[in-house]
């Protein structure tokens, strides 16, 4: 698999993640902790996730309100592209706190990380229909091939684990 996508790198087979002697995230407008800016000023990685879990807790009280059959599967079919974008940067954040624990920048219970990382990646691989509907994805098998990162798992799994689990 090619590695593509935000963590991209040529030459480096693994992508940006893998690359130890480079900075993880390089625009000004994306750092990994809060920082105090005032140009580019945007929220940081962390802070992105914290949101992704507040949009998963209002879905899931959305689905638990009282819909009409109409409503109920719009939001069933939100549901399910929610969890493949929940899924996809779940599996970068996992991969960019190996990365930090990789680079000495942060200590991480590494093995713990890799469990996660393993099974967020066997959830996109499951999923194929809604990788394949339109853009730079549409020719991607499944969810883990579209996010690009794959290579950048096994690398860890080189560095910390025992290769890579399938």
């Amino acid at each position: 698999m090619a590695v593509g996508g935000v963590f991209a790198v040529p030459g480096v087979p693994a992508g940006r993640l893998a690359a130890r002697a480079m900075r993880l995230l390089v625009m000004a407008h994306l750092p990994y902790e809060p920082v105090s800016r005032t140009a580019n000023a945007a929220p940081a990685w962390t802070e992105i996730m914290a949101a992704t879990d507040a949009a998963r807790d209002a879905l899931d009280r959305a689905r638990r309100a009282p819909l009409d059959p109409g409503e109920a599967e719009r939001v069933a079919d939100d549901a399910e592209r929610f969890r493949y974008g929940e899924l996809t940067f779940g599996l970068y954040d996992r991969l960019l706190r190996l990365a930090l624990a990789d680079r000495g920048e942060a200590l991480e219970d590494v093995a713990a990380m890799l469990a996660q990382a393993d099974s967020l990646a066997a959830e996109l691989r499951a999923i194929r229909e809604l990788v394949q509907v339109a853009g730079a994805h549409a020719d991607a098998s499944d969810g883990l091939e579209a996010s690009h990162v794959g290579p950048a798992l096994e690398y860890f799994h080189a560095r910390f684990g025992n290769g890579l689990r399938r």
